[in-house]
């Protein structure tokens, strides 16, 4: 933005420069801006989808899943693994569609629209990608709580006397876990995503003020 400053001061301060030559270098400046920003937003996408991939290719199948005693429930576990590379490749569609509007349009007010629709394309994606993984991660810590064969002796203890406020405090405990291992991802997705939204707001305002 060091670039963009400094041509707006020179066409503030010198008078020998056309006006118009100058707000236009500033539009196009804008525009580049904004394109080259959606477009690593577009390539963060990937690179963490093939990264969950990565993960959820190592960490998990047949034998890992037989270890903690989710065998019987494997067809659900495929079916949230699916259901969520299904929705991010969907958001990675949403977010080059968005790379390609804000690339291709020339138009200052339809740039701001593309910028607003970018900014809530990435909210709703961080918004889904937290509530899978909360989700998943409460399906298999129950499940595995409930199964896991390593888990025997504690399940006998659990469900001796009075196990109504033991399984309270349990489920008590795994919710605090998750809800700060989802806050860390939260902050994660908040720096990650957060300093390329910052720059196309930054550019939102700029156009916002030559469009008045």
């Amino acid at each position: 933005m060091e670039e963009l400053d400094l041509l707006k001061k020179n066409w503030e301060t010198n008078q020998h420069i056309d006006s118009q030559v100058s707000e236009n270098q500033i539009l196009e400046m804008l525009h580049r801006g904004s394109s080259s920003v959606v477009k690593w937003i577009f390539i963060v996408g990937i690179l963490e989808f093939l990264l969950w991939i990565g993960i959820s290719i190592y960490s998990y199948d047949d034998h890992s899943l037989d270890e903690i005693g989710l065998t019987n429930y494997e067809t659900w576990y495929d079916f949230i693994t699916i259901f969520n590379y299904v929705g991010i490749c969907v958001f990675i569609i949403l977010f080059y569609n968005n790379y390609r509007a804000v690339s291709t349009t020339k138009n200052t007010k339809k740039l701001m629209q593309s910028i607003l629709k970018v900014r809530k394309t990435v909210h709703y994606y961080v918004s889904f990608n937290l509530f899978i993984w909360g989700f998943s991660a409460m399906f298999i810590l129950m499940l595995s709580l409930m199964h896991m064969p390593q888990l025997e002796k504690f399940r006998e203890v659990l469900f001796d006397g009075n196990h109504k406020l033991k399984l309270f405090l349990i489920l008590l405990f795994l919710i605090a876990i998750i809800s700060i291992m989802m806050f860390v991802l939260w902050l994660f997705y908040k720096l990650l995503y957060g300093f390329f939204l910052k720059k196309l707001y930054n550019n939102y305002n700029e156009l916002k003020k030559m469009d008045l």
